[in-house]
């Protein structure tokens, strides 16, 4: 987007080709010229082959393409003015329909400088084909400051097929389609203090302008910056996502480390349990021998008793 140039002091008569309108009563700077000034587009004097009485009309909006690249769809449609060959299509806030021409429109569209393309259709009558009357390609800074909206001029002689824009801070035209008549200013002075004060109140509307750009301007950083912060906090989420996801592989891969063990450790418990069953045979077995040892062993004990009682007779009978 184009930034509108910072409004001088005062205008004066070299910086005009700047101003949409600083030597006639305008106050928008030129090269701040949007569709959102827009208010209204009508047309005079329809013109063309193919024209033969009353006709029904409309246009259609949408940004211009460089050759070669197809058109771009409109962005928006007007009203349908039948029977006349001076159609005064609705105002774009009520084509919007909801107060505000930009409400319903792209901001690439709103605070854009890009040409745009207006294309006209009539028709004869309702139920016939419709036609393309006339396609222009042009820029808003590019149109000519016709008058003040409330000059209560009539619109002086228009051509065929003259277009006339009404922004905000005057009526607009395509170059010669409309003449007005030169009038010289008044030089009395009760008409130097009138023009005084339409100038000073030309420069509080330009100043009351040059503030909302800046508080638009104001509010465009901030929101910026709120952009950024969300975007900071989003990566900063992101990082976090992916260090949980790489825990969640960790503990996955730990899983199946266990899950491993616990096998082994099954498949040696379950040896175990049969090398047990194949020792419990032996084990029975040398109970049992165990117990005819332990039979034997007291057999050797009162054997042993007997004889030493024997031999302990035998010395007291010696003796």
């Amino acid at each position: 987007m184009q930034d509108a140039p910072a409004a001088p002091s005062q205008p004066a008569p070299m910086l005009a080709s700047r101003y949409s309108s600083a030597s006639q009563g305008g106050y928008l700077l030129r090269d701040a010229l949007r569709i959102r000034h827009v208010r209204e587009i009508i047309m005079r004097n329809i013109e063309g082959e193919n024209v033969n009485g009353q006709l029904d009309s409309y246009y259609t909006l949408a940004l211009d393409t460089k050759e070669g690249e197809s058109k771009q769809e409109p962005f928006l449609t007007s009203n349908i003015c039948t029977r006349t060959l001076n159609p005064d299509w609705a105002p774009l806030d009520t084509i919007s329909g909801s107060g505000k021409p930009s409400s319903k429109m792209p901001s690439s569209v709103v605070y854009d400088s890009k040409p745009l393309r207006l294309t006209v259709y009539v028709r004869a009558h309702e139920g016939h084909e419709w036609e393309v009357l006339l396609e222009k390609k042009f820029r808003l800074q590019d149109l000519e400051y016709l008058q003040s909206s409330n000059s209560g001029k009539s619109l002086g002689v228009c051509g065929p097929n003259a277009i006339i824009f009404k922004l905000r801070d005057g009526v607009y035209t395509f170059g010669e389609e409309v003449k007005i008549p030169v009038i010289a200013p008044p030089r009395t002075g009760k008409g130097l203090k009138i023009t005084a004060s339409a100038i000073l109140k030309q420069l509080t509307r330009l100043s009351e302008e040059v503030d909302a750009y800046h508080r638009a301007l104001k509010s465009r950083k901030e929101l910026e910056s709120e952009l950024n912060n969300a975007l900071m906090k989003a990566e900063a989420r992101m990082a976090q996502v992916r260090r949980t996801r790489a825990s969640l592989s960790m503990l996955a891969e730990i899983r199946k480390d266990v899950e491993h063990e616990k096998t082994v450790l099954a498949e040696r418990l379950k040896d175990i349990r049969s090398q047990r069953q194949a020792l419990k045979p032996r084990g029975e077995l040398m109970l049992v021998l165990w117990k005819e040892l332990e039979a034997k062993k007291k057999m050797l004990e009162q054997s042993q008793k007997k004889s030493g009682a024997s031999h302990r007779t035998r010395l007291v009978a010696g003796t």
